[in-house]
């Protein structure tokens, strides 16, 4: 039996530059900001549970919570705040802020090395 060339030929393809097509999340100033973010939320939430009872107590939590809770009234929560002792609500709003720092970090990455390789071509 005489097999072809082309039935030999393998089916996958390979990228030209492979692992180009799916990049893991591996933005480094994109994890970092995302981590100062959840240290920063760790600490307003300590904040706010060492000084329970004091009226500016949840002050810096809310503040820190503004992306989030603007992010749930858009999408139909009206009645959303976050508070010292709702720490679902505090988890929530930290996964929330540090997924948007990460983004954010994310595309300073992109636009820091597309920047670098226009200086460096010329």
């Amino acid at each position: 039996m005489v097999v072809s060339a082309a039935a030999e030929r393998p089916v996958t393809r390979v990228a030209k530059r492979p692992g180009r097509l799916a990049r893991p999340a591996r933005s480094i100033i994109g994890w970092i900001l995302a981590l100062l973010v959840i240290a920063a939320f760790a600490a307003a939430y300590a904040y706010c549970r060492i000084h329970e009872g004091e009226w500016t107590a949840g002050t810096i939590l809310a503040l820190m919570s503004v992306p989030y809770v603007s992010v749930a009234h858009a999408i139909g929560f009206p009645d959303l705040d976050v508070f010292g002792d709702d720490k679902v609500q505090v988890i929530a709003a930290t996964l929330c802020s540090a997924l948007a720092a990460y983004v954010a970090g994310a595309l300073i990455g992109a636009l820091g090395r597309g920047a670098w390789r226009l200086i460096v071509r010329r």
